[in-house]
């Protein structure tokens, strides 16, 4: 683990002690990496001849808790702050969408599961439901506003469907944290957000709507300029007449980056209304920051 991996598991860990079921095979397995980890003695917690863990009765239970919150106490006074990458790229994530403390808490929790088993070998030895558990034994959130937060985050495209028990990230945005080159905010933006559009076709394609072609430039410059909300151009006709190139080439005479909102899924699979409306408002939030950008929403249907 990393320095930041470790100062957040001992975090964890202290809080969660009480949640913990110290009876399991996971725990067991828990505190053998931990000692491993941490160069602690296993003898320290008092252990039988086989070298299993004597917490069989309230005294030893209470016993090995005590001393384990000490351990932890130490080992936290000891180890550094730094910032890793990874502590670096959720803070830049964090900036970006504007996260309250309650969101980049569980989006860290999301995030560091994924990335070490360790941190699911934690969350495993919660006795109850986990997230809920974790949510307000760590970060002091309390159930009833668990639902907002995560749905929240849900319309950021953190996260995949808030309606499930636990909460997992986005896989899409594992791969900020799955890239140590990916080192600046602008990075993680393009990552996010995709390439501009670009126009495979040229002004002289579209002749004959000429004057509609320089109105809609003129419309999209303005709201750009002005930075006017709620702008929308809506381009209709049948299949193949050209919309969607139209709409790029607009937006690139008009010198303005497009992007576009996904029409299908990372396993290639046709996109539903749910996912492109999310990945709408998640691309609307990044932009709104960005000041000269504009969207491209196709198949409009979805919206209307």
């Amino acid at each position: 683990m990393n320095n930041f991996e470790k100062r957040l598991f001992l975090d964890y860990m202290s809080k969660l002690l009480n949640e913990l079921d110290i009876r399991s095979y996971s725990f067991g397995e828990l505190i053998d990496f931990f000692c491993d980890e941490f160069h602690i003695s296993k003898k320290i917690f008092k252990t039988d001849e086989y070298g299993e863990l004597k917490i069989n009765n309230p005294i030893e239970r209470q016993h090995f808790k005590k001393t384990f919150k000490e351990v932890i106490k130490n080992l936290q006074e000891k180890i550094p702050q730094k910032n890793t990458i990874l502590e670096k790229q959720l803070l830049m994530l964090k900036d970006i969408f504007k996260l309250e403390e309650d969101e980049y808490g569980i989006i860290t929790y999301c995030v560091v599961q994924e990335m070490n088993n360790v941190f699911k070998n934690l969350f495993d030895c919660i006795n109850h439901d986990k997230f809920s558990q974790f949510a307000q034994t760590v970060l002091n959130i309390r159930y009833n506003r668990l639902s907002r937060i995560k749905d929240s985050l849900y319309l950021k495209n953190l996260i995949e469907s808030p309606r499930r028990g636990n909460v997992e990230v986005n896989p899409e945005i594992l791969k900020i944290f799955d890239n140590p080159d990916c080192k600046s905010s602008n990075q993680i933006i393009k990552m996010l957000l995709g390439n501009s559009e670009k126009s495979t076709l040229k002004l002289n394609d579209y002749k004959h709507i000429e004057n509609e072609r320089v109105k809609v430039v003129n419309i999209l410059k303005s709201a750009v300029e002005q930075k006017r909300k709620g702008v929308n151009i809506l381009l209709y006709g049948t299949v193949g007449a050209g919309k969607t190139e139209f709409a790029k080439l607009i937006a690139n005479t008009a010198k303005i980056p497009m992007y576009a909102v996904k029409c299908e899924k990372e396993n290639f699979k046709e996109a539903d209304r749910e996912y492109r409306l999310v990945d709408l408002y998640s691309k609307q939030d990044i932009l709104s920051r960005t000041g000269r950008a504009c969207i491209l929403f196709d198949e409009g249907e979805d919206v209307m």
